[in-house]
């Protein structure tokens, strides 16, 4: 009996990274989109995160000051 072509299976280029305590090392890999909105009556801006191993579906709105704060080497 014939077998069709083998399924392509992704690969991944370099193993992740894991933090002191095992965990996956989560980064930020991408700003995806920014937006207002109301936060305690005043106007903040949220951006849209991609995270490094993640799906774009999976990406998080984040606070942009707290963002820049917790990640000062990553250029929005």
């Amino acid at each position: 009996m014939a077998r069709g072509p083998a399924a392509v299976v992704p690969t991944q280029a370099a193993l992740p990274d894991y933090d002191e305590s095992g965990q996956l090392k989560i980064e930020p890999f991408k700003i995806l989109a920014m937006r207002v909105v109301a936060r305690d009556n005043q106007a903040a801006t949220q951006v849209l995160v991609q995270w490094t191993h993640q799906d774009e579906a999976d990406a998080t709105w984040e606070f942009l000051e707290q963002f820049k704060k917790q990640h000062p080497e990553f250029q929005t």
